[in-house]
């Protein structure tokens, strides 16, 4: 669960494309790691290139 404190620093994520994935974190408090989602931004990486 993220304390209000780490909630509150979410506001300095401005970059268009972490919006989804910060209101989400916000939404249900929890952090997210990019060591859990590394298949999903490997196939990422790929669709774009």
């Amino acid at each position: 669960m993220l304390s209000l404190d780490r909630v509150e620093k979410l506001e300095t994520v401005t970059l268009e494309e972490l919006q989804p994935i910060k209101e989400k974190m916000r939404k249900i408090k929890k952090a997210g790691y990019q060591e859990e989602i590394l298949q999903k931004l490997y196939e990422g990486i790929g669709y774009h290139m």
